[in-house]
């Protein structure tokens, strides 16, 4: 796969169009191009509702809709705040590159677009040809801030059961998790005993940094370290899952190949051990 094909399938797109031929045409090009993800919100309000559980690498929206449109949609949304009554799911991303679709041209709208918070404009009908263009350097322009761009994020931490937590409070946590995470494409492996967790989480720099912040700040854990946070360029994990480390004789072999005892042992590894500890555990896992 090509840098071009990569960053493009890597993308996820909202499209803000309350007409919906041209809404379905211009994600349909999208999609041709190999756009990863494509989202279409025939409304502001239903746009916000996408961003506040999904991650979005670009906008485009149209100017003109009802009942809020495009220039109110910018200044909101760049302002950090959601639409009154719309309860807060995560931190807006104020930065998201936006493309306004607008068949006016003239220059006292591009201005007020422009004070309003646009990235960038592209002229209806649309050119499918120039869409990708725009799109391609929107996203190399994103990927290149090194903070608020929507590379892909790693990180590996390790902590200790609190006490009262047991198996079954595990596994009600990551049902909750997994049914929120993939919404926002995050995927994540936790490794579980009685004692400790040791957890993979990966997605878009910002949903994981957020995440990982609430994690710390989670009472369940205790002595949460970091192990490794990496800007990473491809995932290690394809989806979610949960495992309990166990004692059974191949178990015990990684554990003496790993740790250095015949238990699941996390603290006792440095970061390259847990590195290989994990892709050992995540190429069992897709054995099974």
């Amino acid at each position: 796969m090509s840098s071009r094909e990569s960053l493009l399938k890597s993308a996820s797109v909202l499209v803000v169009e309350d007409n919906e031929f041209t809404s379905r045409l211009i994600a349909t090009i999208l999609r041709k191009i190999g756009v990863g993800t494509v989202y279409e919100a025939a409304s502001a309000w239903n746009a916000f509702n996408i961003l506040n559980i999904s991650p979005v690498s670009v906008i485009l929206c149209d100017l003109e809709m009802e009942p809020m449109g495009g220039l109110a949609f910018l200044t909101l949304l760049r302002s950090g705040r959601l639409p009154e009554g719309m309860t807060p799911n995560a931190p807006l991303d104020t930065e998201i590159p936006v493309a306004v679709l607008t068949a006016h041209t003239a220059p006292e709208i591009v201005k007020r677009a422009r004070d309003a918070g646009a990235t960038a404009f592209l002229t209806k009908p649309i050119n499918p040809t120039l869409l990708q263009q725009r799109l391609e350097a929107l996203l190399r322009e994103r990927a290149s801030n090194p903070v608020h761009g929507n590379g892909l994020l790693r990180v590996v931490f390790r902590s200790e059961v609190a006490p009262g937590v047991t198996k079954e409070h595990i596994k009600s946590i990551m049902a909750a998790s997994q049914s929120k995470n993939p919404a926002r494409g995050i995927n994540s492996m936790l490794c579980f005993d009685t004692t400790h967790f040791l957890e993979i989480l990966e997605g878009p720099h910002r949903v994981v940094d957020t995440l990982y912040g609430k994690i710390q700040a989670d009472t369940r854990h205790r002595n949460v370290k970091t192990a490794i946070k990496d800007r990473i360029d491809q995932r290690l994990l394809e989806s979610w899952a949960m495992l309990y480390m166990g004692r059974e004789p191949p178990m015990v072999d990684l554990y003496r190949r790993h740790c250095g005892c015949d238990h699941f042992a996390p603290d006792r590894m440095e970061p390259p051990q847990i590195m290989e500890f994990l892709t050992e555990v995540i190429g069992r896992y897709r054995k099974t």
